[in-house]
């Protein structure tokens, strides 16, 4: 099935926002932090845009299972295709941080191996939010360089929940996402606090989203004003402009569920494919290229910066001679590059082949089991 390319620049929208949230903690340059934009805004919700476009794919995805599949076999494949899409990138980017560690690690930027063995773990049991929640906000000394994994931890608890939902009581799925949105809607979640990291306004929204899809209103309520001239774009980058502020938490208490809200906006816009949001959209080859290679950019992009402010550290002979603007802008512009470097091999040596292997192992599970008729 072809990938809706107005979703892909989102996913690719996302990461950049990510990775800009990232700055103040990846440069040398200390003072990078009290940049006037991040005084009043942030970039944090890159990853919540993330959640409503994961929330989306995955349900349409269960959907379109569902129909030729029963629902334990449907169920199988789903975990089989999650797992293969997922874990494979995931724990080796896990076990290159504690390599890394161990042996390149002069300047302590990489962390200590045990405490990325830690980190490690907890990703691995899928609690690695709780475990970003102790070390940011309890205090926890066990925190290595992997805390960004905590998104794909609240993911996947979501998602062993989701299909099980989705197979025993589906006509209550609706609903239930309805209330989680509604309950969360209101809530002041302060950034790192327990509520904010076990956030799934978002996510529910494209689950609603996706279950919307199914049904004949979807088209008859299709936003094809956006097509007009250029008014799509220019709500895309109100709303995302919107988030950004939001963000910085100053403006209203709920500010983390207007933030889903917008996130379910765009992602609803983008979900029909029709340029409603991004005309053109299967022309810009870099955001494309960007939004596929967003996973691989969001698990690496955090080593390949450790790289580059490592091997500075080590030409200049020490970690406080690279605290000056001059290294921040070298450090910015290698850590770009090396992250889409490395992004790009990790895709084509891991991400895709495991991708590909998991769908082929689904398909097995699903296909019709055939019995041999002798002649």
């Amino acid at each position: 099935m072809a990938k809706n390319a107005e979703i892909e620049i989102l996913r690719a929208i996302s990461i950049l926002m990510v990775i800009t949230a990232h700055v103040p903690f990846i440069l040398s340059w200390e003072s990078a932090y009290w940049w006037p934009v991040f005084r009043v805004a942030n970039f944090w919700a890159g990853v919540d845009i993330f959640f409503a476009i994961s929330g989306f794919v995955v349900t349409a995805t269960l959907l379109r299972h569902i129909r030729s599949e029963t629902p334990f076999t449907a169920l199988k494949s789903f975990w089989i295709r999650r797992f293969f899409r997922l874990v494979p990138l995931s724990w080796m980017t896990l076990a290159l941080s504690i390599v890394l560690a161990a042996t390149w690690n002069g300047f302590g930027f990489f962390g200590s191996p045990q405490n990325n063995f830690y980190d490690a773990v907890a990703v691995v049991i899928y609690v690695q939010n709780w475990h970003f929640f102790q070390c940011l906000s309890a205090g926890w000394k066990i925190c290595g360089i992997n805390l960004h994994f905590w998104s794909l931890s609240l993911e996947e608890q979501f998602y062993i929940a989701l299909p099980l939902v989705f197979i025993f009581s589906r006509k209550w799925l609706a609903a239930i996402c309805a209330l989680l949105i509604v309950i969360q809607f209101p809530l002041y979640r302060p950034n790192t606090s327990w509520l904010w990291i076990t956030r799934t306004d978002a996510i529910s929204w494209g689950v609603l989203i996706a279950l919307f899809s199914q049904h004949a209103d979807y088209w008859r309520l299709a936003p094809t004003i956006f097509r007009h001239r250029h008014i799509g774009l220019l709500f895309a980058a109100l709303a995302i402009t919107a988030i950004c502020f939001l963000s910085g938490g100053l403006i209203v208490s709920f500010y983390v569920g207007l933030i889903a809200l917008l996130t379910g906006v765009l992602v609803w816009i983008a979900s029909y494919d029709r340029g409603y949001l991004f005309r053109n959209a299967k022309d810009q080859r870099l955001l494309l290229w960007i939004g596929n290679r967003s996973y691989a950019i969001y698990l690496l992009h955090s080593i390949a910066f450790r790289l580059v402010k490592e091997g500075c550290a080590r030409y200049a002979g020490s970690a406080d001679a690279i605290r000056n603007s001059a290294h921040s802008v070298v450090i910015l512009a290698g850590g770009l590059i090396l992250t889409a470097a490395i992004a790009e091999i990790a895709c084509r040596l891991v991400e895709a082949p495991f991708q590909t292997k998991g769908r082929a192992m689904a398909q097995r599970i699903g296909a019709p089991a055939t019995v041999a008729v002798p002649t």
